[in-house]
């Protein structure tokens, strides 16, 4: 009886340890995520459903109940599984490539995935549509994504080398018979400078890394 007792204690605490254990794991997986990420929002107008984030990437990144590149729309068929923006260039006599993501199995904020939006960074969504919650007199097409990320963000991320770029997305979506079945991402990059190096980009090369299912 006392050697079940001890083992009971025993297993208890090895439970509650193992408990705080994992805690602190995701308490400190927290704390180096920067908290404005948006991987929320995917295009519901037209027959595309694409997951459009303000970190670089596009698509979910797994299939779940929220579309990743689904088409056609609410056909449950998924085309895209994760893409990311790459940009590469010259700097300071140096070759720079940031990448928005790589080929992995669980997209995460780690080697590969460099690109960071700003602290209270959001996604603002428009319409040209007048019976759209979301219509203003500028929105170039039923439904616009628009926000903004940088590469300047070194921290929990390795080997990477920024170019110093500031990258504003816009995405446009149409319900027209027609233009239903795109998405278009318009990319305006600029350079701002790192750490100081304020230098132009040579030899600029621009490109969508893309996983597709």
């Amino acid at each position: 009886m006392r050697f079940q007792s001890i083992r009971k204690v025993f297993i208890a605490v090895f439970f509650v340890f193992a408990v705080l254990s994992f805690t602190l794991a995701s308490l400190r997986t927290l704390q180096t995520k920067p908290q404005d990420d948006i991987n929320n929002k995917y295009t519901t107008i037209g027959n595309i459903s694409l997951t459009v984030t303000n970190f670089g990437t596009i698509g979910k990144g797994y299939c779940g109940t929220q579309p990743s590149g689904m088409f056609p729309k609410n056909s449950g068929i998924e085309n895209f599984w994760l893409g990311g923006l790459w940009v590469g260039g010259v700097k300071s006599g140096q070759i720079r490539v940031t990448t928005g993501a790589i080929d992995v199995s669980n997209p995460s904020k780690q080697e590969g995935f460099e690109f960071f939006n700003a602290p209270g960074s959001i996604i603002t969504e428009k319409s040209s549509l007048i019976t759209s919650p979301y219509y203003a007199p500028d929105a170039v097409s039923h439904q616009d994504f628009i926000c903004e990320f940088y590469d300047t963000t070194t921290a929990g991320v390795q080997n990477h080398n920024p170019l110093g770029i500031k990258v504003m997305l816009e995405s446009y979506t149409y319900d027209l018979n027609f233009a239903n079945f795109f998405v278009i991402l318009d990319y305006k990059i600029v350079n701002i400078g790192y750490n100081g190096d304020n230098s132009p980009i040579d030899s600029l090369y621009v490109g969508m890394w893309k996983d597709l299912v």
